[in-house]
Order: structure tokens, then sequence, then C-alpha cells
């Protein structure tokens, strides 16, 4: 037993060895998104309900951000709008319904009260007394149902503005603005932070990476090192998928030292007309239009312009305030953005300017400096990124 013994552990000791040499070497893996949501629009009543903003395909998405103590600092990035007249007209119906049939109710309770008060003494009969029992029951009935279509009033109501449920990006757009018609996918989001790099290797060897085996993970495009973690790692039938921080690249810290705000997205000011013979008027995007107590204006991109061939368009600038007029001609941009015209009350917006679509939660001032973030993570899906797992000796 002793010998036998001997030669398990010795045989135990060679496994060992051979895996460690294996899984020190350098392997390909491919980024996949851990978490692929499609978003539907419209409802399952006789009212599909209408689309009227659609993220664009692209777009990097942020989720809710909020205090310690709950208090929503930014509600995230809207990934999909949908048309609320309908039931807001329909909530404030049943809210009024509600209001009837509790007064209903109180008068019915009221009857009852007297009725179960004069049927003993044979003022009433029992009989009556037992019919505003049923007119009683059947106004609580009613109060139940007014309630009930009131939550899902106000539920419908809530869900009309859907909000980015986690870091990622919009990865296509299947439908475009208009009316919901059965409920349809509408727009694909890929979650980017945390991101799965998957490695193909056998059952055998995927199932030999401890929770205290190190990975090094390389930056695609590069020999610099994202990180190295341990444990985070889910098998899959043909490899293994590890998991790792992914977070959006950004400018080199001496170019965002001054920085105000990082915002997005920008969008050009464009040309709108009603015919080719008409007279065209510049347009700008609706949800850039803003108002204060003097007036409409514009947050817009200082010596920033769009539409300059063989120009960089610097994502770091100073904000002007524009005031303009809004005029009374809309239009849909790329099946998703609406366009309003503008007139302007100065001669400093023009055709190319590149003005911002305003968070409400930041306070921006003229010369602000500003930057739109990169439309892109460090780790993107589909990239080859070079991992190491095991042991890593580099300096």
């Amino acid at each position: 037993m002793t010998i036998l013994n001997h030669l398990k552990f010795i045989l135990i000791l060679i496994s060992y060895i051979f895996c460690f040499h294996i899984f020190s070497a350098v392997h390909t893996g491919k980024a996949i998104p851990l978490n692929v949501v499609k978003i539907h629009a419209g409802t399952n009543t006789s009212y599909k309900g209408k689309i009227t903003y659609i993220a664009p395909k692209g777009q990097l998405l942020v989720p809710k951000i909020k205090t310690v103590k709950g208090k929503t600092i930014d509600p995230g990035t809207v990934v999909l709008k949908q048309g609320i007249r309908y039931w807001s007209d329909m909530e404030k119906a049943d809210r009024a319904n509600v209001r009837t049939a509790k007064q209903d109710l109180l008068n019915a309770k009221e009857n009852l009260k007297r009725y179960q008060k004069l049927a003993p003494t044979g003022a009433e009969s029992v009989e009556t007394y037992q019919k505003f029992q049923d007119i009683y029951a059947k106004y609580y009935g009613r109060l139940i149902n007014a309630k009930g279509d009131l939550r899902t009033d106000e539920a419908v109501l809530n869900t009309r503005t859907q909000y980015a449920p986690f870091e990622g990006y919009v990865n296509d757009v299947m439908y475009i603005l208009g009316k919901a018609s059965g409920n349809p996918e509408v727009i694909e989001i890929l979650q980017l932070n945390p991101i799965g790099i998957k490695v193909k290797m056998s059952r055998e060897k995927a199932n030999s990476i401890s929770p205290s085996t190190p990975v090094t993970v390389y930056i695609p495009g590069s020999n610099k090192k994202q990180g190295i973690y341990n444990g985070y790692n889910v098998l899959c039938k043909d490899g293994i998928i590890l998991i790792t921080e992914n977070y959006p690249r950004t400018l080199p810290e001496r170019e965002i030292q001054n920085v105000k705000y990082i915002l997005g997205p920008c969008h050009p000011v464009d040309y709108i007309y009603k015919d080719y013979s008409s007279k065209k008027m510049l347009c700008v995007p609706k949800r850039s239009i803003c108002k204060d107590k003097k007036g409409y204006f514009l947050w817009k991109a200082k010596n920033r312009k769009f539409f300059e061939p063989g120009k960089h368009f610097d994502p770091v600038f100073k904000i002007e305030k524009i005031y303009i007029t809004p005029g009374n001609l809309q239009r849909i941009f790329a099946g998703q953005i609406f366009y309003q015209s503008i007139k302007s009350k100065s001669s400093k917006i023009e055709f190319g300017d590149a003005v911002l679509i305003p968070n409400p939660y930041k306070k921006m001032k003229p010369g602000d400096t500003i930057m739109l973030p990169p439309k892109e993570y460090v780790i993107m899906p589909g990239d080859k990124v070079k991992v190491k797992i095991g042991a890593d000796n580099d300096t």
C-alpha cells in the first residue's frame, strides 16, 4: 500500500506540472457579451402605442446612478421612448372612476348601515336589507376594478420611457419610429461591463483552472495588460468564458484635466425643407432645444464643425449658449431622430455646427469645457484578446 500511495502521489504531481506548463502558455480568446437584451415596444392592449425615440445604433449606454440613500443622480441613458398621450388620458379617466367608485361605495355603506338597523324592528323587510347588501358588494367590486385599471395605466405610463439596464451599447435597431404594431422587437443592446472572453479548450483543461489560477488579459492590439485576476470564469461546452472588468476608452489624462462634464451625444446643424423647390431652413435635433427665462436656446460646441473633409472632430471643446426661435417644421433623420427647424437670433449658428443633447442633471454654463467620450470600450464584442492562463513572469 505504501508503494501504491507513493505512485499515486507521483502521478498527481506529474499531472499538476503538466497542466501548469500547458496553462502558462498564451491563448487567443474572443470577447463576447455576457448579456444580450432585445427590447420590445407597444402593448398587448387594443392600442399598441407609438414609438417616438430610439437610441441610435452604436450609442454607448450608462445605467442609473444613485446615491447611497437611494436618490437618483442620473436616470441613465434613454434607449426607447413611446408616446404617453393616450395612456395619460386613460390614467386621468381611471383616476376619476376611482373617485366616483369610492363615493358610490360610501353611499352604499351608509344605506346598508341604515337598513341593517331598520330590518330587525320591522320598519323595513329583511329582503330590502339583503338587496342593499348586494348593492354594497357590487360597488365594492367596482372600486376594486377601478383601482386595478388605474394601477395598470400607471404601470404602462412608467414604462413608456425605458433606460439602459447595464453598461453596454446599441448593437442593432430593428424598427423605426411610428406605430408599434404587434409589440415588435425594436432595439438590441449588449452588455460591455463586465465582459466575457471565450477561450476554446477541452473540458479537462478548463476544469484544471482553479480560483487560484492567475489570468492575465491584454488590451486588444497591444501588449499592455488590461489586468490580472483570479477565479471569475464560467465553463461552456467548448471551453471556458473568463469574466473581466471593462471600461470606456478615454483620452489621456493631460487632455481631460480641465474638462467640466463628459457628455454625449453631439449632432450637426442640418437643413430642412418641404420640397426641392422650397427655401431650406436650418434644423437641429428637437431634444437639443432648451428653454430658460430669456427664451429658447442651444448648447453649441465652440469652433467645432461636422462635414469638414480632412478635419478631425476634436472631442474636447468649450460650449456657447445660442438663443434661437423654434420653427414649425419637423422631420425624422435616419429613421429615429426628430429634427426641428429653427430661426437664429444671430449669425452664430450655421450648417455643420455641433450642438449638444443636454443632460438635465448637468448644470452647464457658457465657457464650460466639455468632452464627448469615445464610442467604444477597451474590449469590444468580437475582439480577439490575448490571454495568459497561469503564472505571469512578464515584467
